[in-house]
């Protein structure tokens, strides 16, 4: 059994990997039945030794490589088993293909091909897996194989194509076998363990641009980018410290230190006014994020980690997003890229079941909304509770005054917001660097999140399943 794949099943957004095109040959058949026809009245005219075994060589020939394939092909039927339904982001999922054919007829081969899609790209997205085998006299074949390195969102599996063809590759009759199975769900996620990179664990830049290097052991600089996005969703529960200052706020109550060091005027919160709430805002907007699904899928990675250290924390997290009716999740009325849906985790279990609703439903999300999300919640009141922690993961660094109108609308309400933006760059550019001056001046803080390299890597099919031995 062999593979047939570009780059050994490699396979890109922009470029399918495609496996050749098997076709009858009917030139070759119309020389056949030609010399077959001049042989028969050879045969007629003269019936010597060479007429006669002219003839018989090319019906055979025609039996063989014309009967034989029409017979293999007759009741043709495949059944798909998947193993890991429900996966995250850089994982594998075990596949194994029985096919059966009614009549077990020798001197044919058989390829089959899968195709396997994912319904929430931006671009079109498939893997492609393919294999041809000479079963001889066995009237059952089975195929196992395993898809790896999958990304974010939902596989589901297109029809069968099982092609049969005889020995000599004159005849090819391809079928289109219906085969279902569930899809294949890919939760967003990071990289883990020797995945994780330099883009996590090299440096972070201020607004100023000044770069702080770790110097830490192994662990520490491999995760100082997570740590940091795990303390704040951890801490996010207890609300806002400060906010911006107004007319009538007690003077003892100023934040003097946050004055000095240019922040403007803010003022500090008491207990009695932190609230219990992390929000989790996705934003979907396909401009944000120069229509690159992979920078989607790292900031879904992000904001899902936010999501499980904050329920891990015990704070009841919500999650907020654009999104049409596909997602599977829940809104007000109507559905379109100018709908908020909201997703709120459950009280109940561990931290991870807590979140599995909001793993879903970023898990279906597709980047596809027209508007940014700052923007759609200015007008969406209810949608923003009074207090709590709004945590907003987008790749839309452009839109600063956007969402400078949504920290002064969160801080109305007692709310804090802090940003995490997604970029392709290591190293932020200097229009990223003034873009953070001016919101972190509006009391927003801003992190940049890398790209792990661990997500660059392309999804493939691979030959063999547990059981497979490598030569």
């Amino acid at each position: 059994m062999s593979s047939l794949f570009d780059a050994d099943a490699h396979i890109d957004d922009e470029e399918t990997a495609s496996i050749r095109a098997y076709r009858t040959k009917w030139w070759l058949w119309c020389l056949i039945a030609a010399g077959w026809g001049c042989s028969i009245a050879a045969v007629a005219m003269r019936g010597g030794a060479v007429e006669w075994f002219m003839a018989a060589v090319l019906t055979m020939i025609g039996l063989i490589s014309g009967a034989a394939p029409a017979l293999a092909a007759t009741g043709l039927s495949a059944i798909r088993e998947v193993e890991g339904v429900m996966l995250r982001d850089g994982g594998e999922a075990g596949i194994r293909l029985s096919i059966a054919r009614r009549v077990a007829f020798p001197f044919v081969w058989i390829a089959v091909r899968e195709e396997i899609a994912n319904a929430y790209t931006m671009k079109e997205s498939r893997v492609v897996y393919g294999a041809v085998f000479i079963p001889l006299v066995e009237k059952q074949k089975e195929i196992v194989y395993k898809l790896r390195r999958l990304r974010r969102g939902s596989h589901s599996f297109a029809p069968l194509t099982v092609t049969v063809g005889d020995w000599l590759g004159l005849t090819t009759i391809t079928k289109r076998l219906a085969c279902p199975s569930e899809a294949i769900v890919v939760l967003p996620a990071l990289p883990t363990g020797e995945r994780m990179d330099e883009a996590e664990r090299g440096a972070q830049y201020t607004a100023d641009g000044i770069e702080t290097v770790y110097t830490g052991t192994g662990r520490d600089m491999g995760t100082n980018v997570r740590e940091d996005v795990a303390a704040v969703a951890k801490t996010a529960g207890i609300g806002p410290d400060s906010r911006p200052y107004r007319d009538g706020d007690s003077l003892r109550h100023m934040d003097w230190r946050s004055a000095a060091k240019g922040r403007g005027l803010q003022t500090k919160l008491h207990s009695l006014e932190t609230p219990a709430g992390t929000c989790i805002v996705l934003d979907t907007c396909a401009a944000g994020y120069d229509r690159n699904d992979r920078l989607f899928d790292a900031c879904s990675g992000w904001a899902a980690l936010a999501a499980e250290q904050a329920a891990a924390a015990g704070a009841p997290v919500t999650l907020l997003m654009q999104q049409g009716a596909d997602a599977g999740v829940s809104s007000g009325s109507g559905a379109g890229a100018g709908v908020i849906n909201v997703v709120r985790s459950g009280l109940e279990g561990d931290s991870l079941t807590r979140v599995s609703e909001l793993l879903l439903a970023m898990s279906r999300a597709k980047c596809d909304g027209g508007e940014s999300i700052a923007a759609l919640l200015l007008h969406e009141e209810r949608l923003m509770e009074r207090g709590g922690a709004v945590l907003a993961f987008t790749g839309d660094w452009r839109s600063g005054r956007k969402w400078g109108d949504l920290a002064a609308y969160a801080a109305s309400k007692s709310c804090r917001l802090e940003l995490f933006i997604a970029v392709q760059s290591a190293v932020p550019t200097y229009a990223m660097r003034e873009q953070q001056k001016w919101l972190e001046s509006s009391g927003v803080k801003v992190t940049w999140l890398p790209i792990p390299a661990g997500m660059n890597e392309l999804p493939f099919a691979e030959e063999g399943g547990e059981r497979h031995v490598y030569a």
